[in-house]
């Protein structure tokens, strides 16, 4: 199944592991689970002010459509740094 751009948690002794996934798939079998992510981060690998930044720059592009805007790469870039910015800040 496809994940689309999102966060994930999962928890192993009662610790609970927060990421940031940019998209990919999700294998499950009965004993197994295989995710194959195009990007994922732990909350402690994000960098919250180059998030902030991306963010930025993504609703610039956004808010600025010239015939060279790839708008749908603006959108996916916006939707993956709101994605950072959650993770780090929960």
């Amino acid at each position: 199944s496809g994940i689309e751009i999102s966060e994930m948690s999962y928890i192993i002794d009662k610790q609970r592991h927060i990421f940031a996934i940019g998209g990919g798939f999700i294998y499950v079998n009965d004993d197994e689970t295989k995710i194959i992510a195009n990007s994922i981060e732990s909350k402690e690998e994000i960098d919250l002010n180059r998030a902030k930044e991306a963010k930025r720059r993504a609703e610039q592009r956004i808010k600025e459509v010239t015939e060279k805007t790839d708008l749908l790469r603006a959108e996916i870039a916006l939707k993956k740094a709101i994605t950072r910015i959650n993770v780090k800040e929960l």
